[in-house]
């Protein structure tokens, strides 16, 4: 089970058939040995009672969830990978360690990846949400929620105000509903992917990404709007006025081994400007996003602090009103910068926090400085 032409003999040994587990590395004897395994237990499943395991109350049922897709619809894991985009052949520029923060040299080379221009839309769709790797261990993070365009400001300096380490704009429904019990704040998710799911047999096929499942959709709430519907089983479009509505990609190819190993795989979706437009002016709406870019230090001697300080970023938030004027705030108020260095460490470090005293901000009078005598 061990035979196989294309691989090499330093990978003999790599991946293991213990519990009845494919290779990491898919060998045509092993190939050939999974075929026998599932035919045999097919002939003693039909002549033989099935053994009660002490542990498990449905054995054939766990040894079926490694034999069987991903998927119940019979499309492999390869069948849903995108190829990958073009763009993703180039690197952004990151800064030195130890560099300090530009926020607005970040904001201007972030700005052409969401699909922007010296402040303007430059096409006819924008990345909206995603996660994925350029050359040069470079990960891009992109996350958008919508809010009431009074609230937009305050999230947005809540995503910048925090190290560059504890900077991250909430998605999720669970927390966000958490955040609104808390304080008076409007948030609504509008975007989801499946977080976790668990890979069966296609998850070692070497024409697949295993982010092909969690490739990102609108909320049930978005994919009702009239004109909005999947296309596809695998999800790639949603129907709209042209170009389509929404577009979701997922690639992705790894290699190596050890400190060696790399990983160019990825998400995203793409909104079109008009679908995007009209859903921020029917829902009244405006669009608060954080981007962000990690680069991964793996020349020990560049770190400052050893594997805890092993990465450098680049931070930006934008805003998009109803009519998609878009805002990325560089400059943080003084009083907004006051208030964040007023918290401990702990609370500085979160999300939550950092937005609990900004909006307080709001409900300030500011002290009015008596008129300088001429």
């Amino acid at each position: 089970m061990y035979t196989c032409p294309r691989v090499s003999s330093h990978d003999y040994s790599r991946g293991s058939w213990s519990s009845s587990a494919p290779p990491d590395v898919d060998r045509y004897g092993g190939y050939l040995g999974w075929h026998a395994l599932l035919v045999v237990a097919g002939q003693m499943l039909k002549t033989s009672p099935l053994h009660q395991h002490a542990w498990r109350d449905n054995p054939w049922a766990g040894f079926l969830e490694h034999t069987l897709l991903s998927r119940s619809d019979g499309l492999w894991l390869s069948d849903l990978t995108d190829f990958v985009p073009v763009e993703m052949r180039h690197s952004l520029a990151m800064p030195k360690r130890g560099a300090r923060e530009n926020r607005l040299e970040d904001r201007n080379l972030l700005m052409p990846i969401l699909g922007l221009k010296a402040g303007q839309i430059r096409q006819d769709n924008l990345i909206v949400a995603g996660y994925w790797a350029l050359p040069g261990d470079v990960n891009i993070t992109v996350r958008t929620v919508l809010c009431d365009p009074s609230d937009a400001l305050a999230l947005a300096f809540a995503t910048i105000t925090g190290s560059p380490f504890f900077r991250w704009l909430p998605h999720d429904t669970n927390h966000i509903d958490r955040l609104e019990r808390k304080m008076s704040v409007s948030m609504r998710p509008w975007l989801k992917h499946v977080e976790h799911y668990e890979m069966h047999l296609d998850r070692h096929d070497p024409y697949a990404a295993t982010t092909a499942l969690r490739r990102e959709s609108p909320e049930d709430w978005v994919a009702a709007v009239p004109g909005v519907s999947q296309r596809d089983a695998a999800g790639r479009f949603w129907d709209g006025a042209a170009p389509a509505a929404f577009q979701a990609q997922a690639w992705g190819q790894k290699g190596g081994r050890g400190e060696d190993s790399w990983d160019r795989s990825g998400h995203r979706i793409q909104s079109s400007t008009s679908v995007l437009r009209e859903l921020l002016r029917g829902q009244q709406k405006a669009l608060v996003g954080l981007i962000s870019a990690r680069h991964f230090l793996r020349d020990k001697e560049s770190r400052a602090g050893g594997d805890h300080d092993a990465f450098v970023y680049r931070t930006s938030a934008f805003i998009f009103d109803h009519h998609l004027r878009v805002r990325m705030p560089v400059n943080i108020p003084l009083r907004v910068q006051k208030a964040i260095a007023g918290l401990d460490d702990r609370d500085r470090s979160e999300f939550d926090a950092r937005l609990e005293v900004i909006t307080r901000l709001r409900t300030r009078k500011p002290s009015r400085r008596p008129r300088a005598l001429r």
